[in-house]
Order: structure tokens, then sequence, then C-alpha cells
């Protein structure tokens, strides 16, 4: 493992892999679609060691070269005072970090039209490009699905953006070593081999996350909310009894209505397209009738504009 960090003062990356606390491993957390945070702690005299300072970058490896953390230092090191060591005092710092995107949530977005049936994956290339044009590799950014509308809020971070997108689309973002990814969930699959000499039953822990699953709520039109009885007693000259309540109703007024009352359909009203004659007024009443139903898709009644140039609406028929 090796660790590398940039203080940002001209030095360039230093190795800081030597004072590396033995007794406990730097700690990477992973949350899907949000940014990944590094935990690790230093142990150094203060000679010959600088301390690294708010913003610096982090770069944690294998010793093949494959990144395990990339990102910044998004507070000061908490410092603890060990005790005196041969030479010098010795100090104990804890450092947390946040992975790439936190550069992105630095800056502020700007106001924009919304995204239409634009693809997931562009969606998030134009966010980064909009934040710090060229500062990311996007070309691990995949298109998925598109999403019909979303709306951007200046006011909300980048990485919340990130995570509604992904969401929506089913996916999940990653940033690393100055590269955006996106891809469908489940792309990826890790397999766990209790048999390999490099696995540590003590050092995996499966966690589940205490929210509800499959929770839906209905909302519908509305509903009664009380019921009441009321008396009445005739006297014989009343003719009229009132409620003490409203009644409840829910007033549907009707798409068409039409009474049918002349003998044939109105061709001021109606469009018809009825190859096989299968529309009839019966007794007021519109009667479809036919065979098997083959050919049907051709038969429609259409409802012409209303005549006094109200907006136009239709009743398609297809059997």
């Amino acid at each position: 493992m090796k660790l590398t960090i940039d203080n940002l003062q001209g030095q360039g990356p230093v190795d800081y892999t030597a004072w590396l606390d033995g007794t406990l491993a730097p700690h990477i957390q992973r949350v899907l679609n949000q940014p990944a945070k590094l935990k690790l702690r230093l142990i150094a005299s203060a000679a010959g060691f600088v301390v690294p300072t708010m913003g610096a970058r982090v770069m944690l490896a294998k010793a093949n070269g494959v990144f395990l953390f990339t990102g910044y230092l998004i507070q000061a090191p908490e410092i603890v005072y060990l005790g005196w060591g041969e030479q010098a005092a010795i100090y104990e710092y804890e450092l947390t970090a946040e992975s790439d995107e936190v550069l992105l949530d630095q800056k502020a977005l700007p106001n924009r039209a919304p995204f239409v049936a634009r693809a997931a994956g562009s969606a998030l290339r134009q966010l980064a490009e909009d934040l710090l044009p060229g500062k990311f590799d996007v070309s691990a950014v995949q298109d998925l699905d598109p999403i019909a509308c979303y709306t951007v809020n200046p006011q909300k971070k980048f990485t919340f953006h990130a995570a509604d997108i992904a969401l929506a689309a089913r996916a999940s973002y990653r940033a690393m070593n100055g590269a955006l990814s996106i891809s469908a969930v489940g792309a990826e699959s890790y397999a766990i081999n209790e048999i390999d000499a490099t696995f540590s039953p003590a050092g995996l822990r499966l966690n589940r996350a205490n929210v509800v699953v499959n929770d839906v709520t209905v909302i519908g039109q509305n509903e009664p909310q009380a019921y009441v009885r009321d008396y009445f007693v005739g006297d014989g000259l009343s003719s009229h009894f009132y409620l003490s309540q409203t009644p409840f109703q829910q007033n549907r007024p009707p798409l068409i209505e039409e009474q049918f009352t002349e003998a044939e359909i109105d061709a001021t009203t109606w469009v018809v397209n009825d190859p096989t004659a299968a529309f009839s007024l019966v007794a007021q009443a519109l009667q479809v009738s036919g065979g098997s139903g083959a050919g049907w898709e051709n038969h429609r009644l259409i409802h012409r504009a209303d005549r006094a140039g109200g907006e136009r609406s239709g009743c398609s028929m297809a059997m």
C-alpha cells in the first residue's frame, strides 16, 4: 500500500507511507451515490515531517498501482500528543478526506434550463463541464436511460444532483483519480472466496440499512371524513327537510356528453369512419356490432371541435 499527499505548496506528491499507523489500517467508506470518505492515522515526530494541510490531495493505492482512493482533506488533521521519543516528541495525526467530486461541490451551479429527454450520463457530463470545464475525464460516463425532465437547483451541490440523476437511471456514479464514471447498478459484482489466502473473515462486515422498503403511498380523490344522521318529524304541512351538513359528493364531468336524440349520428358533431357500418343508434344509444373483430382498427368515431371554437376533443373507438 502506498500513500502520497500533495500539500499544494509546490513540492508535488510526497510519499507518506512510512508514517502510516501500523496498528490501524486506512478505512474507506463507500456509500451508493455519495462521496467516498477516507480516514487514516499518521504517527511521526516533528523532525522531518510536514503536517498535511486542509485541502491537500490524498492518493491511496495498492502496491501494483491500482488506486483505492483519491480525494482531498476536508478538514485540518486532528493532532494527539503521544509522548517523547528518542529524538523528539511523537504525535498522532488523524486525517479525513473525501473523494474528488468535493472540488465540484465547492462551486455553485449556474442557472440553466431543465434537462428534457436527456440521457442520465449526458446530463452528468454537462453539470461537470458547467462547473469545471475540462477538469474531469468523462470518457467512462455512460449515457444510460433518458430522464423525462430534471430541473437543476443552483442552491444544491453537484453531488446532490449527481445522486438524483443516478437514482433516476438506476445507476451508480463515482469519482476516482480525476475521472467521473456512471454505470448501471449491478454492472460490477465481487465474489467472496472463503478459501482465498488473502480472505479475512474478521474484516468482513455486512450492514443492512435501517430503512423502510416497499413502502407505497397512494393518494386518491377526497373521501368522506364523517357520517351524520339526521332525524325529521313531519307535521303534515312541510314539504322540504334540510340536512344539517352538506353531503359529500365528487363531481366527475363527462369527457363527452351526447344524448343521441337524432335518428342518425349527427355529422356536424361526429366524424364517422365506419367502413362496415358497425355503428348504429338504437333507443337513443350508440350500438357497436360486428364480426370477429378483425380489421376493427380502422373503425373510429371522433368528436368534432366545439362549434364555438373551443379546443378539439376526441373519442376514438378501435375494436
